[in-house]
């Protein structure tokens, strides 16, 4: 499910002059926590820099162009990844200042980190195996292929990519080419 939209307006001070309700579901701060309070002081030291960048590109009547992502403490103390998008409203005399939205995603964070990790781990056990191991398509055709296959069949690795992986002849004229 998608995370709830959380919308706050910052004057040109970046103070919150307004947060929207989903602020407490999202961060645990109810909004009145928020309003009066820079910007800055709920993202993590590591994240003000870019945000700050962010932030003047706005002001200076630009678009940033894309989504940023951004550490933002919780109520809790802990550090929550969110997506944040801006307009800069300050001419709008209903709204006088950037309306920002944002989002949590650290779930999504950590679930590419652990997915990362994990491929991290695979390369590693993979690459110091003295199996073959290679990886093929829907066709049948390889597509990356171990080392090992040098010990094992005197091929280098590369020469597999692009045959296909049950076609004796193809990998026997391969072998004779070598």
């Amino acid at each position: 499910t998608r995370a709830a939209e959380v919308f706050v307006i910052l004057d040109d001070e970046l103070r919150v002059v307004f947060a929207s309700p989903a602020l407490e579901p999202t961060l645990g701060f109810r909004a009145d926590e928020m309003v009066g309070g820079v910007v800055t002081d709920f993202l993590h030291p590591e994240d003000i820099d870019l945000a700050l960048e962010r932030a003047a590109v706005l002001l200076g009547g630009n678009q940033v162009g894309e989504n940023t992502v951004v550490r933002a403490r919780h109520a809790d103390g802990t550090w929550r990844w969110i997506e944040i998008d801006g307009t800069d409203m300050s001419s709008d005399p209903l709204i006088g200042g950037m309306v920002i939205s944002f989002r949590d995603i650290t779930r999504q964070v950590e679930a590419t980190k652990a997915l990362e990790e994990s491929e991290s781990r695979f390369r590693a056990l993979v690459a110091n195996s003295r199996d073959v191991i290679a990886t093929m398509d829907t066709e049948g055709m390889v597509t990356w292929c171990t080392d090992g296959i040098l010990e094992m069949l005197g091929l280098e690795a590369d020469a597999l990519v692009g045959t296909k992986a049950f076609d004796p002849a193809g990998i026997v004229q391969i072998a004779l080419a070598e």
